[in-house]
């Protein structure tokens, strides 16, 4: 937190708490008996699940519910379906919920071993095509070009950060462009 004096007599100081030399061990959370998953309901089906109440669930699987939509989620745990049910999200949006009882053994699925003995786009983004934030994977995999570089933007998204960057395009960008042209390389 930034601190001024009321007299204004010292600089603003940033307060913080130093680290002990040695960080203590990270704490187990232990896996909790039953989970919910949410799979997202795109439209109102109302034909039986391929999904039902008893089916065991291995670590990894894909779980879908209809055979003809593509959205999925991923169980992270080993056990056996408990229940589905309707759930209202935020802003209106509709799920079904899986819970699944823990069981004791875990076992992982085999189809995502034997798809990663050839990796390609197309099979990770079949993994990853229902991830959290629903990242644009059909960009990534039907590029004509190919993927070069990947910029992975590590930083806050601080509001006085990251939307008070401004640079004057006349004094920066265009001189550069004219040097570049003038150079003739191309890229």
């Amino acid at each position: 937190m930034l601190k001024k004096l009321f007299v204004g007599l010292t600089r603003p100081q940033l307060e913080y708490e130093k680290l002990p030399v040695r960080l203590p061990e990270p704490e187990r959370i232990p896996v909790p008996k039953n989970i919910t998953l949410l799979h997202p309901k795109k439209d109102n089906h109302h034909l039986p699940s391929i999904l039902g109440i008893g089916d065991p669930v291995k670590s990894g699987q894909k779980l879908s519910l209809y055979a003809d939509q593509n959205s999925y989620v991923i169980s992270p745990v080993t056990g056996t379906v408990a229940g589905l049910s309707p759930y209202t999200g935020n802003f209106g949006k509709t799920y079904i919920a899986i819970s699944i009882d823990v069981g004791r053994d875990e076992s992982f699925d085999d189809a995502f071993q034997q798809q990663m003995q050839n990796p390609t786009m197309q099979l990770a983004s079949g993994y990853l095509a229902c991830a959290p934030g629903n990242p644009p994977w059909s960009i990534l995999t039907h590029s004509e070009n190919g993927i070069k570089i990947i910029v992975i933007r590590g930083l806050d998204a601080d509001p006085m950060v990251a939307t008070n960057c401004h640079f004057n395009y006349r004094r920066r960008v265009r001189p550069g462009i004219r040097s570049h042209r003038r150079t003739g390389k191309k890229r």
